[in-house]
């Protein structure tokens, strides 16, 4: 009894707001993905024999789970569905909590599914609470309604890093806006081996540590040093790759078998524009989703934090500069973009429409994504 009054302390309204939204949310989104599994005929089971649990399993799912069962090889793919390919492009931290969940649960694919979700539900009450530190009430909730309503954001419960990098990501602008360098560090750390973006991450998370101390630089305390860290993961994970292949940065020059080549974000948009080859769908369905993220950026700029618009640019910029393919991925862990939603949302005319039309268009988009086709990948 004991126990139970002391979790419903804990589990404050807004626990229980996104507890809510987290259930019905992934339940709906459940039923879709099962059903277009049976109505589309594709019930073969790749990751799980459950179809309900399967469906959460879609393309580098399968690199994360080589990873947590065989850890990192130098070995390059012969298989025509991946040929060039190598593990070692993957960053470590997802698979390796995989690995050790897994062992003790034993699956790593649920395993996966569970950091996901959880790491997700994390994520939300830190994008609250980094939310309630200059926003109200009403706008900090909405904005997590829309995190879960973003139209890919069904992603977040795969077996993906989705979930754990936005976590981390929130949780090191919540712990740098309150001026808590030494968690901000140790996030970091983490974060910069969860994905390569991460590290980028700590320009923006600079720019919020000056302007709490007024851009007085006399005021800079050795502190500052945890912000380190962030490149410490990074190290690992090129001591790593250096360990493997001989070449601390072959997970970048591996990127080329996904054909992913530096040409700049220009002629990556103009050329997925204008791409009439095997899945020109796909690549300018991904192409408008930035292109029209960043015209929502630039239209509303100015309703974000400075460091938000930076966090926003390199996000979509950098990964655009190569190609459009899993551009929708990048971009959902973007929480700016929910922040806009709950802001414009304030008129609740609005706010009803965004929630029709994103719910909708998410419904939808789950369908293609529950059966591996090229549309999200």
């Amino acid at each position: 009894m004991k126990l139970l009054s002391c979790l419903k302390q804990k589990l404050t309204p807004e626990i229980r707001y996104i507890i809510f939204l987290f259930l019905g949310t992934r339940i709906a989104l459940t039923i879709i993905g099962v059903l277009s599994r049976i109505f589309w005929n594709n019930l073969a089971t790749k990751y799980s024999s459950q179809l309900w649990l399967d469906i959460w399993g879609q393309w580098d799912t399968g690199w994360y789970l080589n990873i947590a069962t065989q850890g990192y090889s130098a070995t390059v793919s012969q298989a025509a569905s991946t040929l060039g390919n190598a593990n070692y492009a993957f960053f470590p931290l997802y698979p390796l909590m995989m690995r050790f969940l897994g062992y003790i649960i034993g699956s790593p694919f649920i395993a996966g599914i569970l950091i996901s979700n959880i790491a997700l539900i994390i994520a939300c009450i830190y994008l609250y609470k980094l939310m309630r530190l200059k926003s109200s009430k009403e706008t900090s909730l909405r904005t997590i309604k829309y995190l879960f309503l973003f139209p890919v954001a069904f992603i977040f419960s795969g077996v993906l890093t989705e979930s754990l990098f936005l976590m981390l990501l929130v949780m090191c602008f919540y712990y740098a806006r309150t001026n808590k360098l030494v968690l901000v560090g140790i996030f970091g750390f983490f974060l910069s081996l969860t994905r390569i973006i991460g590290i980028f991450a700590v320009i923006p998370l600079a720019y919020e540590y000056l302007k709490n101390i007024n851009f007085n630089f006399k005021k800079i305390r050795p502190a500052v040093l945890y912000f380190f860290l962030f490149p410490l993961g990074l190290s690992l994970f090129l001591f790593l790759n250096y360990s493997l292949t001989g070449d601390p940065f072959a997970f970048i020059k591996i990127q080329s078998s996904w054909f992913r080549t530096f040409v700049g974000p220009q002629n990556a948009i103009i050329n997925a524009l204008f791409y009439q080859g095997q899945y020109a769908i796909e690549a300018k369905f991904e192409v408008w989703f930035a292109l029209v993220a960043l015209f929502t950026l630039v239209i509303f700029y100015k309703k974000l934090r400075i460091s938000y618009i930076i966090l926003a640019l390199y996000s979509i910029l950098i990964p655009i500069s190569s190609w459009v393919t899993s551009m929708p991925r990048y971009i959902l862990t973007i929480f700016p973009f929910f922040i806009i939603f709950a802001l414009l949302g304030k008129n609740r005319k609005m706010d009803i429409a965004l929630t029709i039309g994103l719910t909708i268009l998410q419904g939808f988009l789950m369908i293609f994504w529950a059966n591996g086709t090229h549309l999200i990948i």
